[in-house]
């Protein structure tokens, strides 16, 4: 027995040793691929987030992991070793996501641009993909950089070596692939379905020094090196380049901000716009229909304002009776004491509520039964402002004492 329970030990001895051996294994080759990536330097504001989407505290040489996520937002760049003869910088507005498994790494570009300068070329296992939704460009010692257009347009612009570029239709599959070398900018295009043809196609032309964008003068001038490769490639010179990089980028970061200021003034102007006519008929106005909004296209914009409920109108009526609301032709009729209404039986003041209406003309309702003793108008003046958010019954109620009825954002 002893030695039977000598033997168990020994073998438990060997597992526990194996299983240690493979953990610091694993734990060296993880440490290999992290030391090789590491986020140099940042300007602006730039976020880092790890495989499961979480946020990760940032600092200047940190050492990043397969499956992390970088962005930047406006004015703002990152540039990234992915090792010692492998540089990438983010341009303003991007997001990046890095993949390496082995010698295997692949930059994924989900939005805005960047910028890649392999110093050196790869050797025959190792391979470096940048990769978009509908595009990959394999890269093995060149430098140049991608810009993503829209979802189906991505641009490559090559300054030195040569690049195979690929590009996916991912309906139909249908894919090309050409190599780009020094000089060259191709638009890699995935077309709509109902075109006839061929479904993605690689655009060729050439560009000049004029072409390049600020964020990679900025880092391309100063590096007599590889101004000179740039120049033995493509014929580009930027080794003498005249003007300012840096002044270069500062346009083009003013020209983003007033194109976003822009878009902002459009998008507010739009908001404060939802309503600057009356949508229902005003009671005892004359009005039996009214039109839509400047600022709404179609009825089916305006349904859940149209859309009210028998509880949400009776407010907007006077005598306390049941209400009925009904509308044709885009016009909306009020509410009688008695929730029957007989067109041209009386005149509007003796109603307890307003008139129903019908492709554009007005018909007064009289109260019936047992109600409201009286009549009453509501007093009616130019107009009014609500801020959001309202009921549909403080609009109708709005509607039913004004002519004008504006709605705003606070």
């Amino acid at each position: 027995m002893k030695r039977v329970r000598d033997r168990r030990i020994r073998v438990l001895a060997w597992v526990c040793v194996f299983s240690l051996l493979c953990t610091l294994a694993a734990w060296a080759a993880e440490s290999a691929v992290a030391s090789s990536m590491q986020l140099m330097k940042t300007e602006g504001s730039v976020s880092i987030s790890d495989g499961e989407g979480k946020a990760v505290s940032l600092f200047e040489k940190m050492r990043l992991h397969s499956g992390y996520q970088m962005k930047t937002e406006e004015s703002s760049y990152a540039w990234i070793n992915l090792d010692s003869s492998k540089l990438i910088k983010m341009d303003a507005a991007s997001t990046v996501a890095i993949q390496k498994s082995g010698k295997q790494l692949e930059v994924r570009l989900d939005a805005g641009g960047l910028f890649f300068n392999v110093s050196e070329p790869l050797a025959e296992d190792e391979t470096l993909n940048i990769r978009v939704s509908t595009m990959i460009v394999g890269v093995r010692g060149t430098s140049g950089w991608v810009r993503v257009v829209d979802p189906w347009t991505t641009q490559v612009y090559i300054l030195d070596g040569t690049v195979q570029c690929s590009v996916t239709d991912p309906v139909t599959g249908q894919s090309k692939t050409e190599p780009v070398k020094g000089g060259e900018m191709v638009s890699c295009v995935v077309y709509p379905q109902e075109k006839q043809g061929d479904k993605c196609d690689i655009l060729r032309q050439s560009f000049t020094g004029e072409d390049i964008a600020g964020f990679i003068l900025t880092d391309v001038v100063p590096d007599g090196p590889l101004c000179d490769k740039i120049y033995e490639s493509s014929g580009i010179d930027l080794r003498h380049f005249k003007g300012n990089p840096l002044e270069k980028l500062r346009q083009e970061q003013a020209a983003v901000r007033e194109k976003l200021a822009d878009i902002l003034r459009q998008a507010a102007g739009q908001d404060n716009q939802i309503a600057t006519k009356p949508v229902w008929a005003n009671p005892g106005s004359g009005q039996g229909s009214a039109s839509l909004p400047e600022s709404v296209s179609s009825r089916e914009e305006i349904d859940p304002w149209e859309n009210t409920s028998a509880e949400d109108s009776s407010e907007g009526t006077s005598g306390g009776g049941s209400g009925n609301s009904s509308a044709s032709g885009g016009s909306s009729s009020g509410s009688s004491s008695s929730g029957n209404s007989t067109p041209g039986s009386s005149s509007s003041g003796s109603s307890s509520s307003g008139s129903s209406s019908s492709g554009g003309s007005s018909s007064d309702s009289s109260s019936s039964g047992s109600s409201s003793s009286g009549s009453s108008t509501p007093e009616e003046t130019a107009s009014t402002t609500l801020t959001m958010p309202v009921t549909a019954a403080e609009i109708q109620a709005a509607l039913n004492s004004h002519d004008e009825v504006t709605i705003q954002n606070p």
